[in-house]
């Protein structure tokens, strides 16, 4: 995850805001269809589901709306000032602050999804992981690298799980939970090395949303059916 700073090209900052909201709606609305699916078959788990998509939405919205305040030079260092109750005056400070938010809700929100793929539904492992994942995120010397081998092991995680799922019992709202889930851990160990090919930038992306979309797609089926 890239801090983004004042002297970024302005088209950068542009793609990304597009980006990061495309990202935020899409999974907002496979929160919004995971709960409708609750309503239907009132399973814990589609709650759950939802929840954890929600997370993932609202760390995507926080990351577009920083950026276009970047982008439109909107000074929101004296507010942040005021809520962390020192001065925070320099936009890096600003951008760290934020990108460690985002990733806060981009980790609660993916292992919400790890936790459902066990049998064991004690409250105790989700608080155990996440709280692990916090601390060592809190104490990265590099931030985006525990931050992408933090979701990389999660997404793995529930990939195989799903994949195990369909193998024992096949069945396509399984398949494509899977598929999803894979071209999610695909895309986000494409874009963890963006960083150092530039290529993947664009690949991991359209990877990445054509998961979040296959997600969507499975949770509109069921509750159409």
């Amino acid at each position: 995850m890239k801090i983004i700073e004042v002297n970024t090209p302005m088209w950068f900052i542009h793609s990304e805001i597009g980006i990061q909201l495309i990202f935020a709606i899409v999974t907002l609305l496979i929160a919004i269809y995971a709960y409708k699916t609750y309503r239907i078959a009132r399973q814990q788990k589609s709650l759950y589901f939802g929840i954890g998509f929600l997370g993932i939405s609202i760390a995507y919205f926080i990351q577009a709306i920083f950026n276009f305040l970047l982008l439109r030079k909107i000074s929101t260092c004296g507010m942040l000032s005021f809520l962390a109750g020192h001065s925070i005056e320099t936009t890096l400070t600003l951008s760290i602050f934020v990108v460690f938010i985002h990733m806060l809700f981009m980790i609660t929100g993916f292992t919400i999804l790890a936790h459902l793929t066990l049998k064991e539904k004690n409250v105790k492992s989700l608080y155990l992981v996440w709280i692990v994942s916090l601390i060592a995120l809190f104490f990265a010397a590099n931030l985006s690298l525990v931050f992408y081998i933090i979701l990389t092991v999660l997404l793995g995680f529930i990939t195989l799980q799903y994949d195990l799922r369909f193998i024992k019992k096949p069945r396509t709202e399984t398949f494509l939970v899977f598929l999803g889930f894979g071209l999610l851990f695909l895309g986000i160990i494409q874009l963890a090395l963006a960083t150092r090919l530039s290529t993947l930038y664009i690949s991991g992306h359209l990877v990445t949303l054509t998961g979040y979309i296959l997600l969507l797609v499975n949770l509109i089926r069921i509750v159409k059916k």
